[in-house]
C-alpha cells in the first residue's frame, strides 16, 4: 500500500510538472493542442487526487490551474 501510493504522487508531481511544461510551450504547439493536453492533465491530476488520498489515509488538494488559454 504505501510503495503504490508512493509511486501515485511520483505520477501527481510528473502530471503537474508535464501540464506546467504544456503551457510553458503554447505558443509554439498552438492553443488548441494545449488546450486538449491541458484537459487530459487535469483529469489525470483529478483522479490521481482521488486514488492517494484513499491508498495515504489522509486528503489532499489541488487548487484550479492558473492557465489561460486564448481561443483561436
Amino acid at each position: 500500500g504505501k510503495d503504490r501510493a508512493r509511486f501515485y504522487e511520483y505520477s501527481l508531481g510528473s502530471a503537474r510538472e508535464t501540464r506546467d511544461w504544456y503551457y510553458k510551450a503554447g505558443h509554439i504547439l498552438g492553443n488548441d493542442i494545449v488546450k486538449n493536453r491541458l484537459q487530459i492533465l487535469t483529469e489525470i491530476i483529478r483522479l490521481l487526487l482521488t486514488i492517494v488520498p484513499e491508498e495515504r489515509m489522509h486528503s489532499l488538494r489541488e487548487d484550479p490551474p492558473a492557465y489561460d488559454v486564448l481561443e483561436s
